[in-house]
């Protein structure tokens, strides 16, 4: 994973030495720059409000302390973006924490993607759409042509296009971060495409049953007519996914809770590829479409019978494939949410610039441990002796700057630099034009803190 340049905007100028102050005490923060910026304002367009803007890089790593310190600290409009390459130092410096046992002895098992990554990349594909459903009717029609005509290689594609463990894991990642909004919208939709994907195998095997023959239904592959003799009850994979329960449900127990701690690694990692493996080995879509289509076949034909000996009711099949389905969603959102914890994610970033007051958000505060090696939910603010010794520095740093200041931008200069030389960083100037409007930049450039 590369480094990641986060942009504060809005950033009053009154406030901007005290920012700087917090990023250069994390000691993660690298390539500092403060920048005068103006901003639209909707209810006066004739008048553009200035203000700042401070960018800087930091490891991805690192990243989600970062995000909790602005927010706690009441900063809470930024951008996140990947930087691809970049010629300047970025501290590699870790946070350290007692973290158990293992974290202990190796303190990469909290190396992962910030929350509000993880957070963005779930939440995104949680909702119902249009692609999401036709995706599932595709999923089924493929399904159901490697079910009946016992094709691996079409099951193996149904894994591909369907969608159904996004959902699972928005219910998962809802319980993680305690948003049981986003539990609710997951479990509906999660119901909604199993129901899609049985209906779908339902209405398949109604067709199917129509032509009234089950005596080619119930024969072996190439033994049939007409499409009987490509389609039957009696494939391996049908069967497969049938009695006995006891076998079938405990190798799927196995493969759901590999794949539960596997997509949850994906995710807090950003392993891209780690979806399509996941969807590959656990069992979710074909079981709900065999389940609908030997539901049909065993309302159609009550006395047909499958398996080698000829012994086995279809709804007997049918009963052992919603099984699997429900069997899968249990394990692997048991396992990833176990997973996803182990990774010390409990969904702070999103509650703490609601819970800081501002008693709490004074330079120096030490964090609190709260559960799984989080900090508590009331502060994490690193602490920041040099702030803590000069609290009349900073005060006066700005206050005599916004009193004599003539206009918004000298204010705006005034403070970069007055930041720039407390934090001993190269200051340059540079010019830009936009269209008429001539707008001045004071950069403040700090390229390797930490």
């Amino acid at each position: 994973m590369g480094p990641r340049l986060v942009v504060v905007n809005d950033v009053e100028q009154e406030r901007v030495i005290e920012l700087l102050r917090l990023l250069v005490a994390s000691q993660f923060c690298s390539a500092l720059r403060a920048t005068e910026a103006r901003i639209f304002v909707p209810e006066s367009p004739e008048e553009l409000r200035t203000v700042a803007q401070v960018q800087f890089k930091v490891q991805p790593t690192n990243l989600n302390h970062i995000i909790k310190l602005l927010q706690s600290s009441g900063y809470p409009t930024f951008d996140v973006l990947d930087v691809v390459s970049t010629t300047e130092h970025i501290s590699s410096q870790r946070r350290r924490k007692t973290n158990g046992f293992l974290g202990d002895r190796f303190q990469s098992t909290r190396d992962r993607l910030s929350t509000l990554e993880i957070h963005n990349c779930i939440v995104g594909a949680s909702h119902i759409t249009f692609d999401h459903c036709f995706l599932i009717f595709v999923a089924s029609c493929i399904a159901t042509v490697g079910l009946l005509g016992d094709s691996p290689v079409n099951i193996l594609a149904s894994f591909f296009v369907s969608p159904l463990m996004t959902m699972i894991m928005a219910t998962t990642w809802g319980l993680v971060i305690s948003d049981y909004t986003l539990v609710r919208r997951g479990l509906r939709n999660m119901f909604f495409g199993a129901a899609l994907a049985f209906s779908m195998g339902l209405l398949i095997g109604t067709v199917l049953s129509l032509l009234k023959d089950p005596d080619g239904l119930a024969s072996k592959i190439h033994d049939g007519n007409g499409i009987f003799n490509v389609f039957s009850v009696n494939s391996n994979e049908v069967l497969a996914r049938g009695p006995p329960c006891s076998a079938t449900w405990g190798t799927t127990t196995a493969i759901a809770t590999f794949s539960g701690i596997t997509i949850a690694l994906g995710y807090s990692n950003g392993i891209t590829n780690a979806l399509s493996g996941v969807t590959l080995a656990a069992s979710l879509l074909p079981p709900l479409v065999n389940c609908g289509l030997m539901t049909a076949f065993g309302f159609f034909f009550p006395d047909l019978r499958a398996g080698p000996d000829g012994d086995v009711r279809l709804h007997d099949i049918a009963v052992v494939s919603g099984g699997m389905y429900v069997t899968t969603v249990i394990c692997v959102t048991f396992w990833s949410y176990l997973t996803f914890k182990a990774k010390h994610i409990g969904g702070l970033s999103f509650r703490i610039g609601a819970l800081a007051t501002p008693a709490e958000d004074e330079l120096g505060a030490e964090p609190s441990e709260g559960t799984n090696g989080e900090p508590s939910d009331r502060r994490l603010v690193v602490s920041c002796d040099a702030a803590r010794a000069q609290p009349a520095a900073r005060s006066s740093a700005a206050g005599p700057l916004l009193a004599g200041a003539a206009t918004a931008g000298v204010v705006a200069a005034a403070t970069t630099q007055t930041a720039a030389k407390e934090l001993g960083t190269e200051l340059t100037d540079t010019s830009s034009w936009t269209g008429d409007h001539h707008s001045r930049h004071s950069t403040a450039t700090a390229s390797s803190l930490g």
